[in-house]
């Protein structure tokens, strides 16, 4: 298995609006890095996983 890099995009509620995020983020396979994310993203603004929308998740060269 190879490490790849990942670049994940979407946006969270934060209060009444929608707040932009772009992240990236190394791992194995994609699902576990939107994984990771939704779960830092969560922890870190106190959002809940519903309110988080993964609009793109693309593989980035080094």
């Amino acid at each position: 298995m190879r490490v790849k890099t990942f670049r994940v995009e979407g946006r969270f509620l934060c209060g009444d609006r929608m707040q932009r995020f772009a992240v990236i983020r190394r791992g194995v396979r994609e699902r576990d890095v939107v994984e990771a994310v939704l779960s830092e993203l969560g922890s870190r603004n106190r959002v809940k996983r519903r309110n988080i929308v993964v609009e793109r998740v693309a593989e980035v060269e080094e």
